[in-house]
């Protein structure tokens, strides 16, 4: 699989509608998923360099300093070995798309606006499946739910123009790209889950990205025992939405494989949970030409 837990000592092995924007063509999604999982164990090494785990080590030290919080270094050297695996084993490459929601194209890496929640840092790595080289420039959307389940932009939320937890930002020359978010929250129909959206060949034009192709949409999940003890914290407690688990989640399900299961790898960005959640995944599509 691609993803495991690394948070030590939190977790012990152990008819509602959705939002309008997380209906979809089932179709789609069957034909898409026919052809999805296919081998990256010949792109393996491409995966993740050294140079980028120093990367982004360099990034969540920086982080850690304006926080005033001290990195674990405990779960990130465990992180580091558990990477080195998935260089060995991973076999999810083109990763089944998922459903689009409504999306902000301003570009910038910080989403937060002062929303109130667990901080996390989401780092994706793009691969381009037909070549196996990172996907260089391209812009990657992201948008999800606040701590009490509300999404920006919604005029039956009351939160028409509004722009938290949205943003847009470009993958470096490793196919990276890394958001400062918090931990998303939940809402009738649904199970926790971010929504990510890359996009090649367009142009920025007054800070926001507009055109181009759409290659890839899907979601970023997280592991369930995780989301049992952040949603046991303030402000998630506040979240009076009923909680779906992954399991109960139709649109989880529908990505899962024996290769593939769409939930990030997460370790502690302090020593603590209320310091906040790195969360890492690898994406692999196919850019075509």
């Amino acid at each position: 699989m691609l993803s495991h837990l690394l948070l030590p000592a939190l977790c012990l092995l152990g008819s509602v509608t959705a939002y309008p924007h997380d209906e979809h063509s089932a179709e789609l999604t069957r034909r898409h998923n026919a052809h999805a999982i296919r081998s990256l164990e010949g792109c393996s090494h491409n995966l993740l360099h050294n140079r980028e785990l120093h990367g982004s080590e360099e990034f969540l030290n920086s982080h850690a300093k304006r926080r005033g919080y001290e990195r674990n270094i405990d779960a990130t050297d465990l992180d580091r070995r558990e990477v080195a695996e998935d260089e060995k084993s991973i076999k999810c490459a083109l990763t089944p798309q998922s459903i689009l929601g409504p999306y902000c194209p301003i570009i910038r890496t910080d989403i937060r606006e002062e929303e109130p929640g667990i901080p996390m840092v989401i780092e994706m790595k793009f691969i381009d499946v037909d070549d196996c080289r990172p996907v260089r420039n391209a812009y990657i959307d992201i948008w999800q739910a606040n701590a009490t389940g509300a999404y920006s932009g919604f005029e039956a939320q009351g939160t028409e123009g509004a722009t938290w937890l949205r943003g847009v930002s470009p993958t470096n020359s490793n196919g990276v790209v890394r958001f400062i978010s918090i931990f998303p929250g939940h809402y009738p129909g649904r199970t926790v889950h971010t929504h990510i959206m890359a996009r090649v060949g367009g142009e920025v034009k007054n800070g926001y990205y507009q055109g181009g192709q759409t290659p890839y949409i899907g979601q970023v999940y997280y592991n369930q025992c995780l989301i049992d003890q952040i949603t046991r914290l303030q402000p998630y407690v506040q979240n009076t939405n009923q909680l779906l688990t992954n399991l109960e989640d139709r649109f989880f399900l529908e990505v899962q494989s024996k290769d593939y299961d769409g939930i990030a790898k997460t370790s502690l960005l302090g020593n603590r949970l209320e310091d906040g959640i790195f969360a890492r995944v690898v994406v692999g599509i196919h850019i075509g030409k």
